[in-house]
């Protein structure tokens, strides 16, 4: 990615941290597993992660809504831009 970030094909790309990523992937699933409903603008806690909010499917650009659908968005990432790409190495 950093030759696309360098060239301006890519503005700017986001990774999160995978073990954040799995703590919220699991918590959710054993959530749902318990029987717990959700929905879009609920806001919880997570262990070990932090407060999250599940947001509309249009944060990342659909279209369709439904009941009980919603993206949640991890609360941090790292944030690679022109001004930064050459900080990291990969």
């Amino acid at each position: 990615m950093k030759q696309y970030v360098k060239s301006g094909t890519v503005k700017k790309f986001g990774l999160w941290d995978v073990v954040v990523q799995g703590k919220l992937s699991v918590h959710i699933a054993a959530q749902l597993a318990s029987g717990a409903k959700f929905k879009g603008s609920d806001t919880f806690e997570v262990p070990g992660v932090g407060k999250v909010l599940i947001s509309p499917n249009s944060v990342q650009g659909y279209s369709y809504e439904a009941p009980n659908n919603g993206v949640i968005l991890l609360p941090e990432r790292t944030v690679f831009a022109p001004e930064n790409i050459d900080n990291h190495r990969f």
